[in-house]
């Protein structure tokens, strides 16, 4: 079951890769954007306030 769990997760990350790389530049600088967009609202969401002020006074 191992192994064909571990199969089927790199062929999906090679079509990922095969897709990525078939991209656009705009269309690779739109994917990046999405994806800080939804970690940035992961981290307002989810990050208590006393560690955000904790990595806020480290920069």
């Amino acid at each position: 079951m191992k192994k064909v769990s571990f199969l089927f997760l790199a062929g999906a990350a090679a079509f990922a890769y095969y897709k990525y790389s078939k991209f656009s530049e705009s269309d690779k600088k739109d994917l990046a954007d999405k994806i800080k967009s939804k970690g940035k609202k992961l981290y307002d969401d989810y990050v208590p306030s006393n560690l955000k002020n904790t990595v806020e006074n480290l920069n």
